[in-house]
């Protein structure tokens, strides 16, 4: 694995001209793009301070948007256990 490491930072250290910047350019916003769908995940778990502040109908509870706070927020033959709906 460092063999390519090294191949590639010798390759990026050697462009030079425009097309080889714009290759880089493209290479970074793809992987920016790449974080950015790691972030999903933390915008899923975003605090909240109410159940408007979480989407998907999900409830507010101890700052985390959950699926359930009580066994009201489940559908029928289910109650809420730690903030998420299980069959009873």
């Amino acid at each position: 694995m460092n063999e390519r490491f090294d191949a590639w930072t010798r390759e990026l250290g050697a462009q030079h001209d425009r097309r080889g910047v714009l290759k880089t350019a493209t290479i970074g916003a793809l992987g920016l793009l790449g974080l950015g769908g790691l972030s999903q995940d933390a915008l899923a778990k975003k605090k909240c301070k109410k159940n408007k502040d979480c989407n998907d109908g999900k409830k507010c509870a101890g700052g985390k948007c959950v699926q359930c706070k009580n066994n009201g927020d489940c559908k029928k033959k289910q109650k809420c256990k730690n903030h998420k709906c299980k069959k009873k």
